[in-house]
Order: C-alpha cells, then structure tokens, then sequence
C-alpha cells in the first residue's frame, strides 16, 4: 500500500468528509435529577435537555437513554455526570459513570471517597473512542456504592455528547 508524507508548516483544515457525509453530532444534557439507588448500575432515562442534533436524530431516544449508531463509523463519546453532597461514604466507596456497547461495558470513570465523612459532591467523567457498525447500541449508566442509600444526580449536571470522526477528509 503506498504512503506519503504530508509536512505541514501551519495549520491543516479538513474541509470536509470524503463523500460529501455531514458527520453525525449529538449533545444532550439532563436537567432534571434522577435517583441512583444503592449497588445498582442504572441507566440514565428521561434526558431533557438534548442541544444540538444534525441528521439523526432518531439515533437518540431520549425517554431510554440509548442511542442507536446509524452509520458504521469512528465515533467519540462523552458522559459525565454529578451526585449530590452526601455524608457518610466509607473509604473506598465508588461512584461510576460508565458508558455500554450492547450491553457490555467500555468505559468506566470512577470517584473513590477518601474519607468517611465525605460531603463533597462526586463527580467523574469518561471519554471513549470505538468503530461501531450500524445498529450498535451505546448506553449510559450510573453506579454507586457510597452511603447505603439512594442518591440523586444534580440536574444540569449529567451530559452525554456523540461525534463521529473522520475516517478520511479533504483537505485544504
């Protein structure tokens, strides 16, 4: 297969995809709080803030949390999420943000109390880069083991954003 170097002096834009595709983009916020309860890996549901979604927006299921790849790709995900102040998390307890692909996990951030009488509000996020094909299924859930009881996200505090990346562009 034959190589060439391209040696830029500057800055490179890519104009565009090859074949002319709109990359697929999806930003979404959740306002609302939602409960975690104790032990339990949750998926976040009832997102109602979605901002910006460009040529798919049935890939999206707001009501669900699950977004369905439209288009075989590259894609970049981000999922970040913030529990209330809470008291009483032993050390070691975990808060996670975890992001699924068919149901099997990829990605995993995770917040570890340092003390047991945290009060702080957790909070962790986690970026992930995978080739999905048409169909895949990305989810986002929630785990948390910190004081034995339910806790609630803070609303306005928990994004998920999808952007599919280039696998070839133009340049000029």
């Amino acid at each position: 297969m034959p190589t060439e170097k391209l040696e830029v002096n500057g800055s490179v834009k890519a104009s565009s995809f090859i074949g002319g595709e709109t990359p697929i983009y999806l930003s979404a916020n959740k306002a609302s709080s939602q409960s975690i309860p104790y032990n339990s890996e949750t998926i976040v549901t009832n997102w109602n803030g979605t901002g910006w979604i460009n040529n798919f927006p049935s890939a999206w299921n707001s009501t669900t949390g699950v977004w369905t790849c439209p288009r075989a790709g590259i894609y970049e995900f981000y999922f970040t999420a913030t529990l209330e102040p809470h008291s009483g998390s032993g050390i070691g307890n975990e808060f996670a943000v975890i992001l699924s692909l068919n149901g099997s996990l990829q990605s995993v951030a995770d917040f570890w109390a340092q003390t047991s009488s945290n009060t702080r509000a957790p909070h962790a996020s986690t970026n992930l880069i995978m080739s999905l094909n048409v169909g895949d299924v990305v989810t986002t859930r929630i785990y948390q083991n910190l004081n034995g009881n339910t806790i609630n996200t803070i609303g306005g505090r928990l994004y998920f954003q999808v952007k599919q990346l280039p696998s070839r562009i133009n340049i000029q």
